[in-house]
């Protein structure tokens, strides 16, 4: 990756900054908020890096064939057959945080080889597939994500934020009420008297601002 040029944000400060930007683009994907800042801040060198103090480019995430935009080539350490090499690459650039967030989710749709990420219901099994869907070269990839997630309690951004009315609970799981409140009812959540009434009241919304959005998405 690029070499570090600016000062590290202290945690507190990375993840106030970052994590809102990653729950609003995980948000009704079944992607992990909590696996897409930690990676951001792991990548970035806590956004000392020129990639993404500069480019926006927290993640590292290289240019494809898919890609239309600007491209910025940098050295980038990888681990191939237990050995540490260096080599030059071409990686995107993005407009801003949010764009790269975006980006992000945008980029793990359109490669096949990540599809079991939006099948998975916690960020352990989340931060194990992306890892074996070749992500990163490191062999301990995985473990580095889950053990920062823990260290620093992220799975706390892993939950709906801000579900207000039912438009806004069916953009997000773009499914029958009934099913939703069965996938509720499945996680250990009390929708009250009215139970699975395919009507998504004020119980049912309290219960998937307090859900997790992977899990449910799992559970539906």
């Amino acid at each position: 990756m690029a070499q570090s040029k600016y000062p590290k944000l202290a945690p507190a400060q990375f993840f106030a900054t970052f994590a809102p930007l990653a729950q609003a683009a995980c948000q009704g994907t079944g992607l992990c908020a909590s696996v897409a800042v930690y990676q951001s801040a792991l990548e970035s060198g806590w956004n000392s890096s020129v990639l993404s103090h500069d480019y926006h480019n927290f993640g590292g995430i290289k240019n494809a064939w898919d890609w239309k935009g600007q491209v910025v080539n940098f050295n980038t350490r990888e681990v191939f057959d237990g050995k540490e090499v260096y080599i030059r690459d071409g990686f995107r650039v993005y407009k801003d945080a949010a764009d790269y967030f975006r980006g992000r989710v945008a980029f793990l749709r359109a490669n096949p080889r990540y599809r079991a990420l939006f099948a998975v219901d916690s960020p352990e099994s989340e931060a194990r597939a992306m890892a074996a869907a070749g992500w990163a070269t490191d062999p301990l990839y995985a473990a580095s994500l889950l053990a920062g997630i823990r260290k620093y309690d992220l799975a706390k951004y892993d939950i709906v934020p801000g579900v207000k009315n039912e438009a806004l609970a069916r953009e997000l799981f773009p499914l029958p009420a009934k099913a939703i409140q069965a996938g509720l009812l499945e996680l250990g959540f009390d929708l009250g008297p009215a139970g699975v009434d395919g009507k998504l009241g004020p119980a049912s919304l309290a219960a998937i601002n307090k859900a997790t959005a992977s899990k449910l998405l799992a559970a539906i």
